[in-house]
């Protein structure tokens, strides 16, 4: 029986490997999110409307990406997406939050 040793990691190694991001477009996604919390903050719907524009923009560049690189794309552009509002959630729910505190305002106006 055969067992396989763990790499061990020194822990700037490991911080490191936490860090490693799928691709280098990830803070700009993590950075829209946020841009989309605070814009729904301001004024409600254009957080979401931001978002959804988003969501389209990811789609018709997989799109544009698989014609030009067909048969070797890979569509990403949902997790793409997807990073945006894993920030955007969270970021969110701390303005509900200041808001159900009486600390700020969402504005649907």
């Amino acid at each position: 029986m055969s067992q396989k040793k763990e790499k061990q990691f020194s822990r700037a190694e490991a911080v490191a490997e936490w860090l490693r991001l799928r691709k280098d477009t990830v803070w700009a996604h993590w950075l829209y999110g946020l841009f989309c919390a605070i814009v729904a903050w301001q004024f409600f719907p254009a957080g979401i409307i931001f978002l959804g524009i988003f969501a389209w923009w990811e789609r018709w560049n997989d799109e544009n990406e698989r014609v030009r690189q067909w048969p070797h794309y890979k569509p990403d552009g949902d997790l793409d997406f997807w990073d945006a509002l894993v920030v955007k959630i969270p970021s969110f729910a701390v303005i509900l939050a200041l808001d159900a505190a009486g600390k700020l305002s969402i504005r649907w106006y």
